[in-house]
């Protein structure tokens, strides 16, 4: 039987605007067009769980909003269960502006909103089991991050990066910084597999019991105190790499709550992570379990 999965979510939506060039401050700029997307490191990781196949709970903040109702409906569509939801009577949902030029450099203002105004309580009421799996990131309270840690086994994209104590480090049953978090972490720059082992070192001696270190196109490296492993990616045309990390981290959690073992789950999710950024967008890029068996299959034929 599987155990749980327990998504601390947090939700942006995206409003992307097509600008010929990025403004100077004081000046404006025609926009030629403006695109919505779902949004939030939480959100995109509770989908990739859900599309994995494993059961996903959902537990974050929207507001009290249209938005934040569009959130949930997404959520629920996606067989989230969203008991643990909550929204707030004083903020409004998560948003960020982002103005893109034709190169694709970028301008983007972010406004939490209601992701803050999680609470430690709705950790407490969950209702989590010792043997589920709690899947969190730091667009939360920290508050709420401490409280999740000692819950169930406690995985931590630690990202946005923020400075993260030993207590914290030492509750991670695993810990997946990528290559600019893990130099935060460690001052250690991960560019080959001595660098890898050394980081990863540092975060096991603060008391993690698995790093896996995300490396973009190149893969994954993951150690623990007994065993490590290089996993690398497929070659593939990438047309957009949003929300890559956050699909591994999510199929990561799916795998291991299904009693994969820590290589056959970090080959799944290698490989959904590759799929995904051959797609534009976020969500819609997430790949569901059949489409990631298939890729898989394929690159074995």
């Amino acid at each position: 039987m599987s155990a749980s999965c327990w998504v601390i979510t947090s939700s942006v939506l995206d409003n992307v605007y097509k600008v010929p060039r990025l403004p100077q401050p004081g000046e404006s700029v025609l926009v030629s067009s403006i695109e919505k997307f779902f949004g939030g490191k939480g959100t995109n990781q509770a989908i990739a769980c859900a599309r994995s196949g494993a059961p996903t709970f959902a537990l974050g903040c929207v507001g009290e909003d249209e938005t934040g109702d569009e959130f949930i409906a997404l959520m629920m569509q996606e067989g989230i269960n969203v008991a643990g939801m909550r929204q707030s009577k004083t903020s409004p949902t998560g948003q960020a502006a982002i103005s893109v030029q034709p190169d694709g450099l970028n301008q983007i203002s972010v406004y939490v909103g209601a992701n803050m105004d999680m609470s430690v309580a709705q950790i407490e009421a969950a209702g989590i089991n010792p043997d589920d799996y709690v899947l969190c990131q730091l667009e939360v309270p920290f508050a709420v991050v401490q409280a999740a840690s000692h819950k169930a086994k406690f995985i931590l994209n630690p990202a946005p990066h923020s400075d993260i104590s030993d207590e914290l480090i030492s509750m991670c049953f695993a810990i997946t910084p990528n290559e600019t978090e893990a130099k935060a972490l460690t001052e250690i720059l991960p560019v080959d597999e001595i660098s890898m082992s050394k980081a990863c070192d540092y975060l096991l001696a603060r008391g993690a019991q698995n790093v896996l270190l995300t490396l973009g196109d190149r893969g994954v490296y993951w150690k623990s105190s007994s065993e490590s492993g290089f996993f690398p990616a497929p070659l593939v045309r990438a047309v957009d790499t949003t929300g890559a990390g956050d699909v591994f981290n999510g199929c990561l959690v799916a795998r291991l709550a299904h009693g994969d073992d820590f290589p056959s789950a970090l080959e799944y999710s290698v490989a959904a992570a590759s799929l995904s950024v051959t797609r534009p967008g976020a969500v819609p890029s997430i790949p569901t379990d059949g489409e990631t068996r298939r890729f898989l299959a394929e690159g074995q034929d």
